[in-house]
């Protein structure tokens, strides 16, 4: 195996993986009088991120799929929240999704795979 080939398997190891998800996380404003009693509720579900740093780049890409937020108070005798954010619920789609890339000029790949370029910031919206 010749130099070029060395450097660029070293330059494919990756050296740490990391990805991590909080699957939900609820806030509530409640009023108390007689009883406690929730105003609003906002929820954020599957926030994420995934990651490589490898020997001459990192990439990290994080990721929001759903917001909603309630208005719990509704005097229709119903007791069904009115939905004034909701996203998709369409499983495994993003709402927002962030991609960085960032490369070492002195990288064996850096002017092909990473067309000259040091850092990248790709920022992606849902098309609801």
């Amino acid at each position: 195996m010749d130099e070029d080939q060395q450097r660029s398997t070293v330059e494919e190891l990756i050296e740490t993986h990391f990805k991590f998800e909080v699957k939900a996380v609820l806030l509530e404003l409640t009023r108390q009088v007689d009883q406690e009693k929730t105003l609003l509720a906002f929820s954020v579900s599957q926030l994420g991120a995934e990651g490589n740093l490898r020997s001459f780049d990192l990439s990290v890409t994080a990721y929001l799929r759903r917001v909603t937020l309630d208005y719990c108070d509704v005097p229709d005798g119903r007791n069904q929240p009115l939905h004034l954010i909701s996203s998709s619920q369409q499983q495994g789609s993003d709402l927002l999704k962030v991609e960085y890339i960032r490369a070492d000029q002195s990288g064996p790949s850096f002017q092909t795979q990473f067309n000259n370029t040091e850092q990248t910031l790709k920022v992606g919206w849902a098309d609801e």
